[in-house]
C-alpha cells in the first residue's frame, strides 16, 4: 500500500523500510521526527529506540483507543516530552432519500511529543 501510494502521489523522496518496529529502526538513520501508529503493544520500546538514535526527535502517536491515548501521553511524559493531544473527527456522506447526511467515523487522536 505504501509503494502504491508513493507512486499515486509521486512521492519519490519516500523510501520504504520493510519490517517491524522497533527492530527495523536499528537499520535506519537517526530521525528528526517520527509518526507512530499500530505498535502492537511495543510503544515504549519504539519510543526508546527513537530516543537512543536521536534524543531530540519529535514524536507523533496516532491512537483510536482511549487506552492507547493514555499510554502514549504517559510514555512521552515519562521521557521528558511536552505533549499535546488533538482529536480528529471524520464523517462520510450517506444518501438518505433526496438528502445527504454525514455519518461519523470513530475519532482519531494524535498525541505529539516535543522534547523539553
Amino acid at each position: 500500500l505504501i509503494r502504491r501510494n508513493r507512486e499515486k502521489f509521486g512521492a519519490w523522496n519516500l523510501s520504504v523500510a520493510e519490517g517491524s518496529a522497533p527492530e527495523v529502526l536499528e537499520t535506519l538513520p537517526p530521525p528528526d521526527a517520527v509518526f507512530i501508529g499500530g505498535t502492537k503493544g511495543k510503544l515504549e520500546e519504539i519510543v526508546d529506540c527513537v530516543l537512543q538514535k536521536n534524543p531530540s526527535a519529535r514524536i507523533c502517536v496516532s491512537a483510536i483507543a482511549i487506552e492507547t491515548l493514555g499510554k502514549a501521553v504517559a510514555v512521552l511524559t515519562a521521557r521528558g516530552f511536552r505533549t499535546e493531544t488533538v482529536q480528529i473527527s471524520v464523517s462520510r456522506s450517506k444518501k438518505a432519500g433526496s438528502l445527504h447526511l454525514l455519518t461519523a467515523n470513530n475519532p482519531v487522536f494524535l498525541i505529539t511529543g516535543v522534547p523539553q
